[in-house]
């Protein structure tokens, strides 16, 4: 660019200083300094730029424009290699014992979410899922939980009421499981934990005076050691700044108060994923709790997709 402005002005320069040199000798004119100085410097310079003003605002144009997608595909490919790199990455296996599972779709339970899936059943436009435009988007919306949400739908976010119907869906799927974890847990803290022992074995009518009971004391026996119960609750990352954690806290420890588990024994853990790093965030906590004693695991992930393979 430089090259070529210096060439436009020599051109520029010589054709204008050879017309005023012919012209100042036809009229006889003696110039003075500031003749040279303003008709051999500042005119050339002046019609220098008025002739390449216009290539030059293209060229400044042209140049911002390119570096602006320049980092525009700069910041895709830092994306694409992050995407890359999650994908690359290989699937580690961790031994768990695990002692029951269930999953709830609009499909329906457990295998028949996989026979509809082979299906290819396409989703439906959904009036209360918009888009920034205020157009329903496609979803597979569970119908079911739609009636029993509206009463509940003035204490938290919408989202959340329905994310919170889901869970105790998922708690209520496992109750039988949950009884026999209860049960243990009280004959554990019965035998291991003099401090809380006490709550179990205090009369019912003192804390309840309408509560039904049995009026058989338990018998004392050694167990294997069970502190705790933990209830691991994976949400989407976009959730981080709605979900009220002290309403969902209550209703979960309602729950488990009303199948005989105190709240001294519930440990409620949130986690907010992104769907990028998803994958590594949920094995780094499962590495965390793999080796643990003494502690029971409850995993509820309410939400059709969050983890991207």
């Amino acid at each position: 660019m430089i090259k070529k402005i210096l060439l436009s002005f020599i051109a520029i320069f010589s054709i204008v200083s050879g017309i005023i040199i012919f012209y100042w000798r036809d009229v006889q004119y003696n110039p003075d300094k500031g003749d040279f100085f303003l008709y051999f410097l500042v005119l050339p310079v002046i019609i220098t730029l008025v002739i390449l003003s216009p290539w030059l605002i293209y060229s400044a144009y042209t140049t911002y424009k390119d570096k602006k997608e320049q980092a525009i595909n700069q910041d895709k490919d830092d994306v694409n290699s992050k995407q890359t790199a999650v994908t690359d990455q290989p699937l580690e296996q961790l031994d768990f014992n695990i002692y029951s599972a269930f999953a709830l779709h609009a499909f329906g339970e457990n295998e028949s979410i996989i026979e509809q899936l082979q299906n290819f059943k396409s989703p439906e436009l959904d009036n209360q899922l918009l888009n920034s435009y205020g157009l329903p988007l496609l979803s597979y919306r569970i119908k079911d939980f739609d009636e029993e949400n509206h009463e509940e739908s003035d204490y938290s976010s919408p989202r959340q009421v329905r994310m919170m119907s889901l869970i105790r869906q998922q708690l209520e799927q496992n109750i039988e499981n949950l009884y026999l974890l209860a049960e243990h847990l009280k004959r554990s803290t019965l035998f291991y934990e003099s401090q809380q022992a006490l709550e179990y074995h205090m009369h019912p009518a003192w804390v309840n005076p309408e509560s039904e009971y049995d009026d058989v004391e338990m018998p004392i026996v050694e167990v294997y050691r069970l502190n705790r119960l933990n209830l691991h609750i994976l949400l989407s990352e976009d959730l981080l700044h709605i979900w009220n954690d002290d309403h969902s806290n209550e209703l979960i420890l309602e729950f488990f108060t009303e199948i005989g588990i105190p709240a001294q024994k519930i440990h409620i853990e949130y986690h907010f994923f992104g769907e990028q790093l998803a994958y590594q965030e949920l094995m780094h906590l499962l590495k965390g709790i793999h080796k643990r004693e003494h502690e029971m695991f409850f995993w509820s992930w309410p939400i059709r997709k969050l983890i991207k393979i």
